[in-house]
């Protein structure tokens, strides 16, 4: 239980990090629009909000999967500790 609150923690912060990057980046660095193009990219139609949407959770899944891929090397890795 507490392994999987620190992965959501942390995907959740990873995709809050990489949205407001890739807004960044798109937008070349203006700010005075981020809380609406954040409330846009999750209700509202919008070429430019979409594209920091998806940028930001295909991010965020690379991320899960690269997480994933730690804990089940750690278990493998302990297990054949285990098991000799």
């Amino acid at each position: 239980m507490r392994r999987a609150v620190l992965v959501s923690l942390a995907l959740i912060s990873c995709y809050l990090i990489s949205w407001v990057l890739i807004y960044a980046w798109v937008m070349e660095g203006d700010y005075s629009y981020v809380t609406e193009y954040f409330r846009l990219s999750w209700t509202g139609p919008g070429e430019t909000p979409a594209l920091i949407q998806l940028y930001s959770l295909a991010v965020t899944s690379l991320a899960g999967l690269i997480l994933f891929a730690v804990f089940l090397l750690r278990k493998v890795r302990n297990g054949s500790k285990d098991h000799p």
